[in-house]
């Protein structure tokens, strides 16, 4: 870089820059068979026996046990004779329990009524005593009459095929939960009457009468039928319970005077064997017969200690045994009976063969054990008689009482139904409760509830997690000892699910904002329902292409129901920033010199209009250096997010930044003396500016008399002007340069080399020496010195 200085100077004058009600089942009548005379077609039935009772299709040889009973005279050997029915109110000696229903036609042949699921149809079938022969009874008093339903499913109701006389009578699974709070229309209701010493069983609805078809010569398979009434033999219908506990005696051994009876050897207790033994009204010796849908069959079991059954497990030519049984899991089919009635009806009406999987219970002598012998159907050694002693009343529930006291209580699902509940008995050690919603399974909600005073008071809760909307029942019974079922009772409640519910945050959201990058938890807050549950929430809706006022729909959803609410929105522009860099050549940012410009995600940027930008690009020119390298979209810079940055790139420069315009060494007298001028008055600094990236390799200025000194009449002065530098003075300045100034320090800056001049202790610069013998002319002389300056080489 080369720069120019007018020299002036006068001689002599101048020289010069984000529930279902259960019934209790009783022991029933079955014919005589080697092996179980059962119905065309099996039964599967009401679980009670296990940790759950469970409601399955019914078949033909099956049956379940559960019942309510009313304590009965323990003086009755044989059921009382029926008396004239009030008109209103249940049939006298009808209680809620489990019959058998024999016609009066076809008892002594031992044909009853039997559902067959073939024809699906009351129809005659021998009588095996098991499921499809069981029939539940039960009176309805708000309708003041009775239903009748499948032993198997109390979900199965009786009702008439037609309306007219001729009309089978079907069965009719309900979907809603039968229990002691259900309403029925009348085909579902039946009237019972004693007539004779017998009952007539009249449909509701159509007032027809249960009738077998025709007074004689009836066989298995013919079809039970409605008819009108008619004062016949074949509307009688015989409905026989048991309900009690019994001597079992042998028609075999026992005589006028001595009834042989079972006999636990040795006194009640386990692992012991049954024998024939006189009987003695001993404890030991008193039984009852339950029917167990465990095993589709008949428990004969101690009365004193309900929790002893008779065990066949010894097999054939072995004598019964008494056992224990887990009353938490179903019954195995050692304990399985069944009894087949013998003998002329019309004398002696409660006589069974009893078999078990060995074979027929048979006796011998007195005193000796009882065996299972097979191939003994018929004979006199296998002929028992059950002979009441007295009744088992069954345990009775009075109190099922919920927490919430309307008349239909609101739970929220997930909400525990609380429940008190009280049971009083005479005859059990300990109840064990059994509960269902609806017409679900029942299952065990509590073991071994002790009894204390006759009763047990019990509290517990329903699961409601997984309960519908609307309204549904609880109910539940208990079983005493394991095996006598109460009564139910239910109660109806209303589930509501809860509502999932939010406060709405009104705010901004920015232009075109994709949903993953929002949070809904910017949208909503204080999210709850009212049981607590785990609120889910999502974004579902917001339009965000469009400024201006809008709505976000945001989902709300626990376990059970979606709520969608809506929150005013506002789309705005997003802020964003656009750093400007500049660097130079090495790559390296300019320190001090980054501007940052505010703008708005999608609008674009013109730095050739921004001001900032503008003036900084100069500033960095006059700083030294030179703009090398713009943006390449510097006139529409895209603002994608919100920090952008673009880059100049500069490259660094040594430049002469300052020089002096003029040089004034005064006005000098001559007097044929030396004169000398140390140093002359300027108006800008002598200033090198070194910019460049790596200065290592430093610099030197050099100064040329480019223009010598000469006076208005064209006298020139000459060899007058040197430069001193480091103390060391130069040769004089001619029109060739002379170096006055070397940098090597390598450290980019400014050097002001005018500084040295005006310090007397440092005499570096420009002198102006004129010896007394110079042939000199007086005037203006004025000169222009060139300074350059040159990079180092390596």
């Amino acid at each position: 870089m080369v720069k120019k200085t007018l020299i002036n100077f006068l001689l002599m004058t101048l020289f010069g820059v984000s529930l279902v009600v259960c019934q209790r089942t009783p022991i029933v009548l079955a014919d005589q068979s080697e092996s179980t005379k059962q119905s065309s077609q099996e039964t599967s039935a009401t679980d009670f026996g296990g940790v759950e009772l469970e409601t399955s299709t019914p078949t033909e040889s099956e049956s379940s046990i559960s019942s309510q009973k009313e304590t009965e005279s323990s003086s009755a050997t044989k059921p009382k004779k029926p008396v004239i029915k009030p008109k209103a109110g249940p049939a006298p000696g009808i209680i809620n329990d489990f019959y058998i229903i024999k016609p009066k036609l076809t008892k002594n042949q031992h044909l009853v009524v039997d559902f067959s699921l073939i024809k699906q149809n009351l129809h005659l079938y021998p009588q095996h005593g098991m499921g499809n022969q069981l029939f539940g009874v039960e009176w309805r008093p708000e309708s003041n009459a009775y239903i009748i339903f499948l032993s198997s499913d109390k979900q199965i109701l009786l009702k008439p095929a037609g309306n007219s006389a001729g009309s089978k009578i079907t069965a009719e699974k309900q979907q809603v939960s039968v229990n002691n709070l259900s309403h029925f229309s009348d085909e579902y209701l039946w009237e019972i009457e004693s007539a004779e010493g017998h009952y007539n069983i009249i449909n509701k609805k159509n007032k027809l009468v249960l009738t077998l078809n025709g007074n004689s010569n009836h066989t298995s398979g013919d079809d039970l039928i409605l008819g009108k009434r008619n004062g016949g033999d074949n509307q009688l219908m015989s409905i026989q319970h048991f309900n009690g506990y019994y001597s079992i005696k042998s028609e075999f051994l026992s005589t006028q005077n001595q009834s042989i009876v079972f006999d636990i050897q040795g006194g009640i207790g386990r692992l012991k064997n049954i024998i024939s033994y006189p009987y003695s009204g001993n404890s030991n010796q008193q039984w009852f017969v339950l029917y167990s849908s465990d095993v589709n069959g008949y428990v004969i079991g101690n009365a004193k200690d309900k929790t002893i059954l008779i065990s066949s497990d010894q097999g054939t030519e072995n004598p019964p045994l008494t056992r224990s049984f887990n009353k938490n899991v179903a019954l195995p089919t050692k304990f399985k009976n069944i009894l087949y009635p013998v003998g002329d009806w019309s004398k002696k009406e409660n006589v069974y063969e009893i078999w078990a999987e060995p074979g027929y219970i048979v006796s011998s002598k007195s005193g000796a054990p009882l065996t299972y012998k097979k191939g003994v159907s018929g004979s006199t050694s296998a002929r028992w008689e059950l002979i009441q002693l007295g009744t088992i009343p069954p345990p009775n529930l009075v109190d099922f009482t919920l927490d919430k006291k309307s008349k239909v209580p609101m739970y929220y699902a997930g909400e525990p139904i609380n429940f008190s509940a009280k049971v009083q008995t005479e005859d059990f050690k300990f109840v064990t409760a059994f509960a269902r919603r609806d017409s679900e399974k029942y299952t065990v909600m509590d073991k071994d509830l002790p009894v204390a005073n006759h009763a047990v008071d019990f509290t517990g809760d329903f699961d409601t997690s997984n309960m519908s909307e609307g309204e549904h029942f609880v109910e539940m019974f208990v079983k005493g000892d394991g095996l006598f079922v109460s009564n139910a009772l239910a109660a109806r409640v209303k589930i509501v699910y809860p509502t999932p519910t939010a406060e709405r945050i009104p705010h901004k959201v920015y232009l075109n904002r994709r949903f993953d990058q929002l949070k809904v938890e910017d949208f909503v807050k204080d999210v709850k329902d009212e049981m607590s549950n785990p609120i889910e929430t999502k974004l579902v809706s917001l339009d965000t292409s469009k400024l201006g006022e809008t709505k976000a729909v945001i989902s709300l959803a626990n376990q059970y129901k979606e709520v969608k609410i809506e929150v005013p929105i506002e789309i705005v522009k997003e802020p964003a920033k656009l750093s400007v860099d500049f660097m130079n050549e090495a790559g390296t940012l300019l320190p001090g010199y980054n501007l940052t410009l505010n703008g708005f995600v999608g609008d674009p940027i013109d730095l050739t209009k921004e001001q900032e930008v503008i003036d900084q690009l100069l500033n960095i020119k006059r700083a030294g250096y030179e703009i090398v390298g713009k943006p390449e979209n510097e006139t529409s810079v895209a603002m994608n997010t919100t920090a952008v940055s673009v880059k100049y790139k500069l490259q660094g420069l040594i430049t002469l930044s300052s020089a002096p315009k003029t040089l004034d060494f005064g006005t000098l007298t001559y007097d044929a003396k030396d004169k000398k001028v140390d140093s002359p008055s300027f108006d800008q600094k002598l200033v090198v500016t070194d910019t460049r990236a790596d200065a290592s390799k430093g610099f030197s200025v050099t100064a040329a008399l480019t223009k010598p000194l000469t006076n208005e009449k064209g006298d020139e002065l000459k060899d007058v002007l040197s430069y001193v530098y480091q103390d060391e003075e130069k040769k004089k300045l001619t029109e060739y340069g002379q170096e006055i100034y070397r940098s090597n320090s390598g450290i980019p800056g400014s050097y002001a080399i005018t500084d040295v001049w005006e310090n007397p202790e440092e005499p570096d610069g420009l002198k102006l020496k004129i010896k007394g013998t110079t042939m000199l002319y007086t005037g203006k002389y004025q000169g222009v010195i060139t300074w350059k300056i040159m990079a180092g080489q390596p």
